[in-house]
C-alpha cells in the first residue's frame, strides 16, 4: 500500500510564477521539501541551482547517506519517503537524521535551512482546518468546536 502525498503548500508548484513548468512542478516531494525551504510567494529563491539541491536531497538515503542516483533504495528509506508524511514530523525526521550535514541542501545553507523548515513547518494547515476562524466571543467559540466535531 503507498502512502498519499500531503501537499504542503496552499497552492499547486503551479500556482507560483517562479516555479512554473521547473523540475519542482512535476515532483510533489521535492515540491513539499522546496516550499519547506523557501517562501515563494516572495518570488524566486536567489540560488540558480536551489531546485538541483532539492532534488538531490530529496534522493538522499537515510541509511547509510548517499544521492541515491540510480533509484536503487526504496523511497521509504529515502528522504523522499519523509516528504509523505505531515510536514512537522517529516521536518523532526530529516533535523534528526545520521547524516543531515552531507545532504545537499545542508551543505549548501547550514542550520539555517534547518531553521527554516522547522518554522515553515508549522505554515501548513490541513484543508478543512478551522484554527483560521476569528473568535471575537466566546459563542463564536462555541461554533468553531462545534463545526469541528
Amino acid at each position: 500500500m503507498t502512502q498519499a502525498v500531503i501537499r504542503y503548500s496552499p497552492k499547486l508548484a503551479d500556482g507560483y510564477p517562479s516555479v512554473k513548468g521547473s523540475l519542482l512542478s512535476g515532483d510533489p516531494e521535492a515540491w513539499n521539501l522546496a516550499w519547506l525551504s523557501h517562501d515563494f510567494s516572495k518570488g524566486p529563491h536567489f540560488n540558480p541551482h536551489f531546485s538541483t539541491l532539492i532534488r538531490r536531497t530529496v534522493q538522499f538515503a537515510l541509511k547509510g547517506g548517499g544521492i541515491d542516483l540510480l533509484d536503487m533504495v526504496p523511497m521509504a528509506l529515502k528522504v523522499r519517503g519523509l516528504l509523505r508524511l505531515p510536514p512537522a514530523q517529516a521536518v523532526k525526521y530529516i533535523a534528526c537524521m545520521e547524516h543531515l550535514t552531507d545532504t545537499p541542501m545542508f551543505a549548501a545553507y547550514g542550520t539555517a535551512w534547518v531553521d527554516l523548515m522547522l518554522e515553515r513547518s508549522r505554515l501548513y494547515r490541513e484543508p478543512d482546518d478551522h484554527m483560521d476562524t476569528l473568535v471575537v466571543d466566546l459563542s463564536q467559540a462555541q461554533a468553531v468546536i462545534n463545526a469541528s466535531k
